[in-house]
């Protein structure tokens, strides 16, 4: 794929996802080749990958476990008061993100859960992981 086309179906700049791909690239998510007929192609052993593996490489997993008041003194031992209720919903999205792989969100029984990442509001997402 040239990142010019992609930048363009995306409707983004194409200098700001050469970035992104190439540093998806560095952590073997893509083969890069430089030149007017280059572009970035994936690897087959990329559809292996589990999810988190790009959550980890993009975003960081970290946020995976953060308290979700923002509370610095949140831990088991001084939970905030949602620490319980939402800790078990943490362990079961991270579940999911390591148990499904990449090349899951190209079959199509799995369509709607791609659709769901990519939308703004995921509430069959939700619906999903029940």
């Amino acid at each position: 794929m040239q990142v010019e086309a992609v930048a363009e179906a995306l409707d983004i700049p194409k200098f700001f996802l050469a970035k992104i791909l190439k540093g998806l690239a560095k952590e073997r998510f893509f083969h890069s080749q430089k030149g007017p007929r280059g572009g970035f192609t994936v690897p087959p052993e990329v559809l292996d990958r589990p999810i988190i593996d790009l959550l980890r490489a993009t975003d960081g997993s970290e946020q995976l476990s953060l308290c979700l008041l923002r509370s610095h003194d949140c831990t088991p031992d001084q939970p905030c008061p949602l620490h319980h209720l939402f800790r078990d919903i943490q362990l079961d999205l991270r579940r999911v993100l390591e148990q499904t792989t990449l090349g899951a969100l190209l079959d199509a029984a799995e369509r709607p859960l791609l659709t769901d990442l990519t939308s703004p509001v995921s509430a069959s997402l939700i619906a999903h992981l029940n």
